[in-house]
């Protein structure tokens, strides 16, 4: 019989009553393990005492020397590791301990773990091998963005962690890497152990856009001391670098002024425009009156200078106008340059007032050759026509019935005038008759008169138009 070294056989003689084998057995059958190929004696007896011998051999096959590797030894997880068994004995077949029937079995174990293999010759023998693939755990590698939205042109620092070396799908190398992404980004990041094992994360950098901010004005150009209005558009919010945070401001700008806003989203994105508001300066208007005092009744000439065109509160539209108030009044004239912008000066006309010239006369009937005394009132300063002069009081002695007027003026230089009658009434051509004309003594004449109204004679006559007379 054959067995397999470490094998044992079982050796049982027969013929006789009893036995004795050379390893010292004396029973039938004995139990043998030879380490190499063995003839066995056995002598049996008769119970006459006769005795035979007899041998057997036992042939004794080697076992394979089996051993087992493993390419590679170490994996990581997930990995796959190549597991060859081999012999010295050809033709030996193997079997191993995941149910592989082939020399070369490719494993990918979860977790470090112990393969064993049997070789089984030709002959039946067996040899058995172990072999380890130690698994190594991938890295839990996590990556974070700080911050993980921006805005388009803004920064965000990749973090990555869980691993000892780090490759991003940019091209950096170290665990933290700064990325300007232009629009939403998904970056990955390869982290690897010190047993060599892998492991990848990604993250995501949001990128919200800047908005389009833009700026009006209106009116864009303005005289100086007007408003305008300045109106922002294209974000949610808006900060103006005057200190307003509404859309609409409402300035006030002394010199042509480039006003700035920045415009923020919801996202807290911005965006910046500017607007200029271009400033005019205001007309110098003046204006003057020539003369600035006036008496009533008389005109001024009123001139305005500084601008383009005018505007006076009287209607008139040329720098000069002519006006004859009958108070004293204050004029304004609005003054506008050829870019729109307007300033207003008043001018002020005193008016003096005519002196009310009174005149009179004492008597104001005279009869011929007689005088009259003029006297004028009401002003400063007189003159007389008919060559009288001056003077507040004139004596004249017209012939005839005249009239007279007088020339008052004013401290202010106004004149007024005033006219003064004197009547002249002829002397009367009184006639007187004695009827008779020649009488005796003692006689009385009848003496009458006439061409007047009343009469006074001398004498002590008396008065009447008759008088008797009896002279001596």
């Amino acid at each position: 019989s054959a067995i397999c070294n470490g094998a044992t056989s079982v050796l049982t003689a027969s013929g006789a009553n009893t036995y004795s084998w050379n390893t010292g057995g004396n029973t039938a059958s004995i139990t043998v393990t030879p380490s190499s190929t063995t003839t066995y004696t056995v002598t049996g007896t008769s119970t006459a005492g006769c005795s035979g011998t007899a041998t057997v051999s036992v042939t004794v096959n080697p076992l394979p020397s089996v051993s087992a590797s493993a390419s590679p030894a170490a994996i990581c997880n997930g990995a796959t590791s190549v597991l060859t068994a081999s012999s010295n004995i050809t033709g030996t077949t193997y079997s191993w301990s995941t149910g592989g029937n082939t020399a070369s079995i490719t494993v990918t174990p979860s977790a470090t773990t112990t393969y064993s293999v049997t070789g089984t010759s030709t002959a039946g023998c067996t040899g058995t091998a172990t072999v380890s693939v130690t698994v190594n755990p991938l890295p839990s590698v996590t990556a974070t963005a700080s911050p993980s939205a921006i805005c388009n042109g803004a920064t965000s620092v990749l973090t990555a962690s869980g691993a000892n070396t780090y490759s991003w799908n940019t091209g950096g190398n170290t665990a933290s890497i700064t990325v300007t992404p232009s629009s939403t980004t998904t970056y990955t990041v390869t982290g690897t152990s010190t047993a060599g094992c892998s492991g990848t994360a990604t993250v995501s950098v949001t990128v919200n856009p800047l908005p389009t901010v833009s700026a009006t004005a209106s009116p864009a150009i303005i005289c100086n001391g007007a408003t305008s209005v300045l109106t922002a558009s294209g974000a949610n919010t808006y900060s103006w670098n005057t200190g307003g945070n509404t859309a609409s401001i409402t300035v006030t700008p002394s010199a042509t002024t480039t006003y700035t806003v920045t415009g923020t989203t919801g996202a807290g994105c911005s965006g910046t425009a500017t607007v200029s508001v271009t400033v005019n300066p205001l007309p110098s208007v003046s204006a003057s009156a020539s003369p600035a005092a006036i008496c009533n009744g008389a005109t001024s000439v009123l001139t305005a200078s500084g601008a383009n065109t005018y505007s006076w509160n009287t209607g008139g539209k040329t720098a000069s106008i002519t006006v004859t108030p009958s108070s004293t009044t204050t004029y304004s004239v609005t003054g506008t340059t050829t870019a729109g912008c307007t300033a207003t000066a008043t001018v002020t006309v005193t008016v003096n007032p005519l002196p009310t010239v009174t005149a009179t006369a004492s008597p104001a009937a005279i009869c011929n050759g007689a005088t009259s005394g003029l006297t004028a009132s009401g002003a400063n300063t007189y003159s007389w026509s008919g060559g009288l002069g001056s003077g507040a009081s004139k004596t004249v002695t017209p012939s005839a019935t005249t009239t007279y007027t007088v020339t008052g003026t004013s401290t202010a230089g106004c004149t007024g005038t005033a006219t003064v009658s004197v009547t002249v009434n002829p002397l009367p051509t009184v006639t007187a008759t004695a009827s008779p004309t020649a009488i005796c003594n003692g006689a009385s004449s009848v003496l009458t008169a006439s061409g007047a109204n009343t009469y006074s004679w001398s004498g002590g006559l008396g008065s009447g138009a008759s008088k008797t007379v009896t002279p001596s």
